[in-house]
């Protein structure tokens, strides 16, 4: 996982999504559902309301 953090004033996404990089470039995954904390350093997963 890889944060970027945004400049003022410009829109961005807060999702959190795998990625790969390989001979063909970097490639942006599906969405980490269910996951928080992964960027302060305490992962968690998050209790879904389906759950």
């Amino acid at each position: 996982m890889m944060a970027v953090v945004k400049v003022r004033a410009s829109t961005h996404s807060d999702e959190l999504r795998k990625y790969t990089i390989d001979d063909a470039g970097i490639c942006i995954g599906e969405m980490l559902a269910g996951q928080e904390g992964l960027i302060g350093g305490r992962p968690t997963r998050k209790v879904l309301a389906h759950d």
